[in-house]
């Protein structure tokens, strides 16, 4: 795979988009109601910054695959190199 191709960052995209389904079935119920164990603030911070830092690495991911995809190039890397 070619440093700065778009394959990594398709697999980045596909990976994050992977990772908030299995977020969102493992820890939404305890985000939007009260468990026992997840009823302070800091717990449902955690969990609401996992949420925020998986929705911000897919939407990097696909902004850097859209970008590397409409310049036909790697990120980085001008034509003349």
């Amino acid at each position: 795979m070619v440093r700065g191709g778009w394959h990594g960052y398709a697999l980045n995209a596909a990976l994050a988009l992977i990772w908030l389904a299995g977020a969102t079935l493992e820890h939404l119920n305890e985000l939007l109601f009260v468990w026992p164990y997840r009823t302070g603030l800091i717990s449902k911070g955690l969990v609401a910054l996992l949420f925020v830092s998986v929705v911000a690495w897919g939407f990097l991911s696909a902004r850097a695959l859209l970008r590397v995809r409409q310049r036909g190039t790697r990120i980085g890397r001008s034509h003349s190199t």
